[in-house]
């Protein structure tokens, strides 16, 4: 009989203590010790949890684009810039991910990609910079303010001025 590795020992032990720490501050959801009755069955557990997780990702990423289109509708109702522009720099700067930051280590976040100087330059400033309606209504009022996309490095490239 082979021992199982220090990994699943400590996966076994991390399972326990998660178990026990839910069932002392009364969470009825916790793991069932049933669940975990041989080493086989925690690392079909532990491998179906991270399945459920690339899951719940994979529709996060689809929820907030849904948002994303939804927040731009509103933003762009609500300042009077035109949708399509709207759409067509979200596009460009994030792919219409509200969960984005940019690769390049700009420090850019969120549908529009705003650097923090920048939003810390608009009224919702208060909002976290990936809600994907706070950082859309604060691209419209920007581009209503200053009559133009010119903070946005995507206007040079899609043609919206």
């Amino acid at each position: 009989m082979t021992l199982p590795t220090p990994l699943v020992w400590f996966a076994l032990f991390a399972a326990c203590v998660v178990f026990w720490a839910s069932a002392a501050w009364g969470v009825t959801e916790a793991w069932p010790a049933s669940k975990c009755a041989s080493v086989k069955q925690c690392h079909h557990d532990l491998a179906w949890a991270k399945h459920e997780r690339q899951v719940l990702r994979h529709r996060l990423a689809v929820r907030y684009q849904r948002d994303a289109t939804y927040a731009i509708r509103l933003a762009a109702a609500a300042f009077g810039v035109p949708e399509h522009e709207m759409r067509t720099i979200a596009r460009c700067e994030s792919g219409m991910g509200a969960q984005v930051t940019a690769e390049a280590g700009s420090g850019a976040s969120g549908v529009f990609q705003f650097l923090g100087s920048t939003w810390r330059r608009t009224p919702f400033a208060s909002f976290d910079v990936f809600d994907p309606v706070a950082n859309s209504l604060a691209a419209a009022q920007l581009v209503r303010r200053d009559g133009s996309w010119r903070e946005w490095s995507c206007s040079s490239i899609t043609g919206v001025r």
